[in-house]
């Protein structure tokens, strides 16, 4: 449930900070009525690798809901694993999860979040794949 509560939390932040383009003066713009940005396009993802992916984020929401002493960093790693190959491979994919609406960001936001007090060692491997101003220099514990 907390994997889920992270992925609606990462989707919305995600449309917050959607920037605003900068005016020919170098300041912001303010936000104009008549025009709204297009939308992002997303691809169909195929059922069975959403399925994959379902099982692996809800995998690793177990794996890290463990006590740390007997944690399993292999489980975390063959979940994590799955999830990072899922969103490779659909960068641009829109998919549902328990009833969910997401796409590739908002899962490696997710991820993120939840390797902070799960393995911050991985940490790395999910900031590769976000866009720059996603990734963050912030140590794990904070």
């Amino acid at each position: 449930m907390a994997v889920i509560s992270a992925l609606v939390l990462a989707t919305v932040l995600a449309l917050i900070l959607w920037p605003n383009p900068p005016s020919p003066q170098g300041k912001i713009a303010p936000a104009v009525l008549q025009s709204s940005p297009p939308a992002p396009t997303y691809t169909d993802v195929p059922e069975n690798e959403v399925i994959q992916a379902h099982a692996a984020l809800h995998g690793l929401g177990e794996a890290c809901g463990v006590e740390t002493s007997s944690r399993s960093l292999e489980t975390v790693e063959r979940q994590l694993a799955v999830l990072l190959a899922f969103a490779r491979s659909h960068p641009d994919g829109a998919f549902e999860i328990d009833d969910e609406d997401g796409a590739a960001l908002s899962l490696l936001l997710v991820l993120k979040e939840e390797l902070r007090s799960c393995d911050p060692s991985q940490l790395p491997r999910v900031e590769a794949l976000l866009p720059p101003r996603f990734r963050g220099s912030e140590s794990p514990d904070s």
